[in-house]
């Protein structure tokens, strides 16, 4: 995870993806996410989906040896896309609440990040 913060997580919003080579053969998991959150789930220049947490996704497909599809939609639309059985996984910025854990398991948190309000002076 610390090489991929390192290549993601930049203040210039310069960054560094690798080549991750999955099977392109055999079941897909279906991975839903929500393209509009850089740098963690975004389309680049050319329009492909990428992020720290693209990377994240193509790791965890390459260690289960298959090929990894993403479908992309907006945010609201993630739960219902999982509970439906249209993905495998979500992974989009996804926080840990009550009501979301009733319906949907989570994994261990991988990023925490906090969170303030501003105000002018």
């Amino acid at each position: 995870l610390e090489d991929m913060k390192a290549r993601w997580l930049t203040s210039d919003s310069v960054y560094s993806p690798v080549s991750i080579e999955l099977p392109s053969e055999g079941n897909p998991l279906c991975i839903a996410v929500s393209a509009t959150r850089e740098p963690f789930c975004f389309r680049d220049v050319s329009g492909n989906i990428c992020g720290f947490d693209i990377e994240l996704a193509c790791r965890i497909a390459q260690k289960m040896n298959c090929p990894l599809k993403f479908v992309d939609m907006k945010f609201p639309s993630l739960i219902a896309a999982l509970k439906s059985g249209k993905a495998d996984a979500i992974i989009s910025l996804l926080n840990v609440t009550p009501e979301r854990m009733c319906v949907v398991d989570f994994s261990v948190p991988y990023f925490n990040s906090d969170r303030v309000l501003l105000l002018k002076k």
